[in-house]
């Protein structure tokens, strides 16, 4: 059970990585500056990384998992 979890997880941080270079584009073909666009999706995705990692470690059952 674990390393399936660990493979969903993988695959949708993969999904996430490669979402913010076609965000970027699509942002920047509707004429957005690219630096600014750049740095919006970086700190966006620091933020949600952040949030999601808090809140894993905040579920009992994850925790469980990890500690042993």
């Amino acid at each position: 059970d674990v390393w399936i979890a660990v493979a969903i997880l993988a695959l949708g941080a993969n999904a996430c990585y490669f979402a913010g270079p076609i965000a970027e584009t699509y942002l920047c073909w509707f004429g957005l500056r690219r630096n600014i666009v750049r740095s919006v999706l970086f700190v966006g995705g620091t933020v949600f990384a952040g949030l999601l990692a808090y809140a894993m470690l905040q579920m009992p059952q994850v925790a469980m998992m990890v500690g042993g």
